[in-house]
């Protein structure tokens, strides 16, 4: 059956665990929860009202627990050997100590609590991820090789825009995607309308972004005969959705020269910011839980932290993603109200632009 190959680095560290939290593991459910949150993210915005839609069309790709069964595509691990002096050593002493002002102690802090490993932290750790259409004696050549080229587009979004396991939103978890192969049954035409996947030179950053992005979304929305103009949003939906009027990302054009320095500065510069908002429950709009607030309330972040290799730079993006708070209403926090201050962060930026 047909198969994409992506041979992929970390970028700064990957979280990844199983069931024993203290070993780090690369397991690839991890990367298919971040396939189904993508999906729904880029999808979502068609089926704000009809979400059991959403839901029929993410299982017919990726299977679920009922009648839809496994996932009509399979992700397995290749090539990896793992160095056992890469697991998060000098970052985890470095966050255990707290020391002040290490923005990478700010964002990973939980990690050194829980005294959490990582893969490829002293070094970037290579591996592969396969991505295979199962059989399905129900649909055609192409419709099989259309379903694997969607996810592979999903997977754009994944790697490019988000980051996998724990402490995805703070920088954590970052990969880049090295080479893709596609095996002999995808056609010269099905290899040049997919986006290029490879990070290209700093210089040419934004213009990769905006086109192999628009390339992505393109594949996506005619497979899945979704309009090409996707609805206007009246108010913040209920979920995160990728879309104009609720998506923003912004990166810093000032390069680093390695992962950990791009991920100190911006967590400097996210901490240095956070500890001017007062009173504390203006923070929520940040996440939570949170100190001092009710701490069985749980939030993620609308705002994400991304660090991208692109050629011998370490580039900082930051990402907002609008949608509705759903404690809002135990913590009388008001979405019109604190939601500029994730915009008032980023304009407080330096040398920042808009990336998308």
């Amino acid at each position: 059956m047909p198969s994409i190959t992506f041979d992929l680095e970390t970028v700064t560290p990957l979280f990844l665990s199983g069931a024993d939290q203290t070993t780090a593991e690369l397991r690839p459910p991890a990367f298919r929860g971040a396939l189904r949150y993508w999906f729904r993210a880029l999808v979502g915005v068609y089926f704000l009202d009809q979400i059991s839609q959403l839901q029929t069309l993410e299982s017919e790709l990726f299977g679920d627990s009922g009648n839809k069964g496994v996932s009509k595509v399979s992700i397995r691990l290749r090539n990896y050997n793992p160095n056992p002096h890469s697991q998060a050593l000098e970052m985890t002493q470095d966050i255990q100590r707290r020391k002040r002002g290490s923005g990478v102690g700010y964002l990973m802090f939980s990690m050194g609590m829980q005294k959490r490993r990582a893969i490829g932290v002293k070094n970037p750790e290579k591996f592969s991820l396969v991505f295979h259409s199962r059989p399905d004696p129900t649909s055609g050549n192409q419709v099989v090789r259309d379903r694997l080229l969607t996810t592979a587009c999903v997977f754009w979004f994944a790697v490019n825009l988000g980051n996998f396991g724990s402490r995805v939103k703070r920088g954590a978890g970052g990969i880049c995607v090295r080479k893709v192969t596609y095996d002999d049954t995808f056609s010269e035409e099905d290899k040049n309308k997919m986006p290029r996947f490879p990070l290209v030179s700093p210089e040419k950053l934004i213009g990769f972004y905006r086109q192999e992005n628009k390339k992505a979304l393109s594949i996506i929305r005619q497979n899945l005969n979704l309009p090409d103009i996707a609805p206007k949003l009246n108010q913040y939906p209920d979920f995160d959705v990728f879309a104009g009027a609720t998506f923003k990302a912004s990166y810093l054009k000032d390069g680093f020269g390695t992962a950990y320095e791009a991920m100190d500065e911006i967590g400097k510069l996210y901490a240095n910011y956070r500890s001017t908002i007062k009173p504390t429950r203006r923070r929520a709009i940040f996440g939570l839980p949170l100190k001092g607030i009710d701490e069985d309330l749980r939030r993620s972040s609308p705002l994400q932290f991304k660090v991208v290799k692109s050629g011998a730079e370490y580039f900082c993006i930051v990402i907002r993603l609008y949608a509705k708070f759903p404690s809002s209403h135990k913590l009388k926090v008001s979405i019109k109200d604190d939601y500029p201050l994730l915009n008032e962060f980023v304009e407080t930026l330096p040398n920042t632009e808009r990336l998308l």
